[in-house]
């Protein structure tokens, strides 16, 4: 059973871990390298995240693996600084390219 995102930058970082790992579901406790990714595909993904306002850096996706731990981590700008930002907001944001 996987665990819902709780925070939008919870959310939206399972949906760029889907995209970047080609569409699969993502729990907030997966762990990014586990569910396939690599070094080339953490750079797409801090590359995405930072098109969606969310700074994250490579390094910090090799400290904190999963969605969770990254999210703890990561600052928001734009759209994801704001408190009303929803999942239907990150979506729209056009981050699932």
């Amino acid at each position: 059973l996987r665990r819902a995102p709780r925070t939008p930058q919870e959310g939206g970082l399972c949906g760029l871990f889907a995209g970047t790992l080609g569409g699969a579901e993502v729990g907030i406790d997966d762990n990014f390298f586990a569910l396939g990714g690599d070094s080339i595909m953490s750079i797409q993904l801090v590359s995405r995240a930072r098109r969606a306002g969310l700074a994250i850096t490579p390094r910090s996706v090799f400290q904190h693996q999963t969605v969770a731990s990254l999210a703890a981590v990561a600052v928001g700008v734009g759209l994801w600084a704001s408190a009303s930002c929803s999942r239907s907001d990150w979506w729209y944001s056009g981050a699932s390219e």
